[in-house]
Order: structure tokens, then C-alpha cells, then sequence
């Protein structure tokens, strides 16, 4: 600690939390009076004694989890190929389709002026999708050209590469390498990961979510209120992470007077970090209101074009639909499996992540798996427990390395059938 006074005990929890971002877990293990070989490095592994040694290191840790992503991107590209051959389509056709095709058509031709009405111009929902995947999206298309599917794949593979990298770095925080290893190859591999093939706006949101929650155990409070305020101008989910950066807040207050300047500084900045990240969706909703004359025109948006409204009983009514016709129509299925899945994460991790995760790192995967739980007609839940990432770390850490290779295979065979369903006409309902 620099400046005087002594920081008080749960102040000085939050100064080895600090010193653990700077020199690693042995370094924070000697700053608590622990052995250092107390518990596992938690960061970039770096730890040769020589400049060489830890190069190679650390380029290996890159190069690992480049290679994971990429290979798990790779064969969701097959997925896509097998999909256009199915159809008789190009595949740049087959990857201009859903959520992505209206993310891209924002990225041409902006927003219109006119309020979502039955009936009305189909253009008028467009607000129902945030603005910043379409402005990354004409950035990219104003560098790199072409149809509209080059543009789409290649945020995609970035995104996915991006992802993978700062969650294995934010669960090698949470656990140690060894468990984040195991959790990113069942990160890159699940299911869900159709939401980078496909352009939906996970593909920004969650790379974004990472880094706020990385930033937060470093106390990087400025970098995880800019990322929040890019992550809901993104899509409304991101609130979930304002609500993290108040938690963090409050530890901060709650952690007792700062006796430096430094430590006054973090206090300020994770107080004004929230304030920064609602930045995003208010000023979408001022744009909306300027558009449009509402502010909620997203919410209604979603309302007329997809019925899409917060119900708390859907959970209840999905299950009877299921329980009444478990091979019923395929949405029915893939609902009712949903509910018990996402209902069965809730619980683990209300049991289990109150030991292993930070109170900020639970409620945004609490939150966003209630997202899904609770409206009526939100898609497949594999988005929602992909994006829900927090899940997948304690899953990942807790797991038996034995069971990896078999639940990333099991991953990746869904992860293709669902590429291959999404890219066909025999998927006939919205994802």
C-alpha cells in the first residue's frame, strides 16, 4: 500500500486482491502470509525464471486457447457448409439469416422514424435490436467489403477467439489454470456457440461481459464502465452487468475507509462505474425518442413482432405443454427441456457459486438465465446459458478432467445440429 494509515482488514482484502492482479497468486499468497505455494497461479502463466522460458509460456497459453476457438469456430463452419449443401444455397446466403440478417440490415439502412404496429411497415422493428453490433458491423463492412456473410464470420471468429481468451484469464482468477483450461474447452465448444456463426448479438455481448467481470477482480473500475456501457448499447441483457458494478460498489464502500490515494481513487471509480455503464441504454432510449417519440420503443417492438413480453408464469406453462406432449411440436420440446435445464443452473448456482464465485460474477448469470426464465418468448436457452458464462467456470472447475473430452465432443456434435437446423428450412421456428 503507497500513502499512510493502515487500510483496515476488509480493505486489506481488496489490496491483496489488487496485488494478486499485479504479481500472481504466489506473489498475493506471500502478501497474506501464505506460503506461495499455498494455492495455484491464477493469471497468464509467466513463470520461468528466465525472459525465454516465460515466453514460451505465455505464447503457449495464447496459442492453446487460439487454437480451441478457432478449431470449435472452424467446425461450426462445416455445420454452415453442410447447411448450404442441404439448401442449394451459397453459404454466404445460409449465414445471412436470422437475428444476424437484422443486425446487418440496421448496419445499411439505420433506423425508420415509424412505431412497431400490427400490421405496420416490417422496418419499424428494428429498434427491437440494439445498435452496437450493426455499428461494429458497418465498420467492419466499410474495411473489409463484400456480401454481407463476410463481415458476419469474421466478427464471429474474432469474437469467439476473444471470448475464450478472457474467460479462461477471469476463471484462472476465480479457481486456478488448470480449472480454466478445462472450462474454456467447454466454453468453445458449447452448443451456444451458434450465436457467433449466426451474427446475434451475443457475439459483442459477451466478450464485453468478460472483460467487465475480468476488469472487476483487477479493480479496473474506468475499463469495466466503458465495457458496460458498450454492452448494453448492445443488447438489454447488459444491464445485468450494471447491476454487477453496484455490487462491486458497494464491496468497495463496504470494505472500509481508504487510507491512500490510490485506494480513494478505486473507491470513485467503482462508485461512478454503474453510472457509466447505464450510459449505453440510455442513450439508446434518448436516440428512440428522438426516432421514434418513445423511449421504450424496443419493448414494443419486441411485443407486436415476436410476442415477446416479461411472464413469470411461462416457466409453469411450458413445463405443463411439455409434460403434456414431451414429442410434441419441437419448440414445446425444446422449451420444456429449457425450463428444467436453466432451472436446475439457478439452483447450482445459488448453492454452489455462493462459495466460489463473487457475489458480482452470480447475480449477472442469476440474472440472465432469469431473463430467459421469465418472458415468453425469448429462443433457444442455449444463448442464454452460454452468455450466463459464470455457469460453464463452475461447471468447468468443479468437473472431473477425465469427463472434458466427452462433454466437449457431446458439445460440438449439438453445437453442428444446431448449425445445420438453424441454416435449414426444416427449422422453421425462430431461434
Amino acid at each position: 500500500m503507497d500513502g499512510a494509515g493502515s487500510p483496515g482488514p476488509a480493505r486489506d482484502d481488496l489490496a491483496r486482491g489488487h496485488a494478486d492482479s499485479v504479481v500472481g497468486a504466489g506473489g498475493a499468497a506471500v502478501v497474506a502470509g501464505l506460503p506461495a505455494t499455498s494455492i495455484p497461479a491464477t493469471s497468464i502463466p509467466a513463470t520461468s525464471s528466465s525472459h525465454e522460458g516465460a515466453g514460451r509460456t505465455t505464447w503457449g497459453w495464447w496459442g492453446s486457447t487460439t487454437i480451441v476457438a478457432l478449431g470449435a469456430y472452424a467446425m461450426g463452419l462445416v455445420a454452415l457448409w453442410q447447411a448450404a449443401y442441404i439448401t442449394h444455397a451459397t453459404v454466404a446466403a445460409t449465414a445471412d439469416k436470422w437475428d444476424g440478417a437484422w443486425y446487418y440490415e440496421i448496419s445499411r439502412l439505420g433506423y425508420v422514424s415509424a412505431l412497431p404496429r400490427p400490421g405496420g411497415a416490417y422496418a419499424a422493428l428494428r429498434p427491437a435490436f440494439f445498435p452496437g453490433l450493426p455499428l461494429v458491423e458497418h465498420v467492419t463492412h466499410a474495411v473489409v467489403g463484400g456480401p454481407p456473410a463476410r463481415s458476419i464470420l469474421l466478427l464471429g471468429a474474432i469474437a469467439l477467439v476473444a471470448s475464450c481468451l478472457l474467460f479462461r484469464a477471469l476463471v484462472a482468477r476465480m479457481f486456478d489454470e488448470a480449472a480454466a483450461w478445462r472450462a474454456t474447452i467447454l466454453f468453445a465448444f458449447f452448443p451456444g456457440g451458434y450465436v457467433f456463426i449466426y451474427g446475434y448479438s451475443e457475439l459483442l455481448e459477451i466478450p464485453l461481459a468478460l472483460l467487465v467481470l475480468y476488469a472487476i477482480r483487477r479493480r479496473w473500475y474506468v475499463l469495466a464502465g466503458v465495457a458496460t456501457l458498450a454492452a448494453t448499447g448492445t443488447r438489454l441483457l447488459g444491464v445485468a452487468l450494471v447491476v454487477a458494478l453496484m455490487i462491486a460498489a458497494v464491496r468497495e464502500v463496504l470494505a472500509g475507509p481508504a487510507g491512500s490515494a490510490q485506494e480513494r481513487r478505486h473507491v470513485a471509480a467503482a462508485l461512478a462505474s454503474p453510472l457509466v455503464g447505464a450510459a449505453g441504454l440510455v442513450g439508446y432510449m434518448v436516440f428512440l425518442k428522438e426516432r421514434t417519440g418513445r423511449f421504450l420503443t424496443f419493448v414494443t417492438a419486441e411485443r407486436v413482432g415476436w410476442r415477446n413480453t416479461v411472464d413469470v408464469a411461462a416457466p409453469y406453462h411450458a413445463l405443463l405443454a411439455f409434460f403434456a406432449h414431451p414429442l410434441g411440436p419441437p419448440w414445446t420440446t425444446v422449451d420444456g427441456i429449457g425450463v428444467i435445464v436453466v432451472g436446475v443452473s439457478i439452483v447450482y448456482l445459488a448453492v454452489g457459486g455462493r462459495r466460489w464465485l463473487r457475489l458480482e460474477e452470480l447475480a449477472y448469470a442469476v440474472l440472465v438465465l432469469l431473463a430467459w426464465l421469465c418472458t415468453s418468448n425469448t429462443g433457444a436457452w442455449f444463448r442464454f446459458v452460454l452468455a450466463a458464462f459464470p455457469l460453464i467456470a463452475l461447471v468447468g472447475a468443479r468437473l472431473d478432467g477425465r469427463y472434458v473430452p466427452a462433454l466437449a465432443c457431446l458439445g460440438a456434435a449439438l453445437l453442428g445440429i444446431l448449425v445445420v437446423l438453424f441454416g435449414t428450412p426444416a427449422f422453421t421456428f425462430a431461434p
